[in-house]
């Protein structure tokens, strides 16, 4: 599966801040909308155990094997606005 770091975006809304993104699997990069395999991202930070007081950060995935607009709607839903619009709403 592949992160798409342009799309990260951070939720405001939350006390925590997480910062989500899109993604889509290895197989389906640069095919059209339609075929689907979208993910969504969570960037999970954690202490590092071989670091003295160092973070690490690693991409976990919310949910995968999505359409375009399952995908967008999640990620709407986690960033409590509407940040991102549906194919249909793109077209009308």
């Amino acid at each position: 599966m592949v992160v798409f770091p342009k799309t990260a975006r951070k939720a405001s809304k939350l006390k925590t801040k997480p910062v989500f993104a899109f993604g889509r699997r290895d197989d389906l990069v640069g095919k059209p909308n339609s075929e689907g395999g979208f993910v969504v991202f969570k960037l999970a930070v954690n202490h590092d155990s071989t670091q003295r007081g160092q973070l690490s950060k690693r991409w976990v995935w919310v949910a995968k094997d999505l359409s375009h607009d399952a995908a967008v709607q999640l990620m709407n839903k986690r960033l409590h606005r509407k940040e991102w619009l549906l194919e249909t709403e793109k077209e009308g």
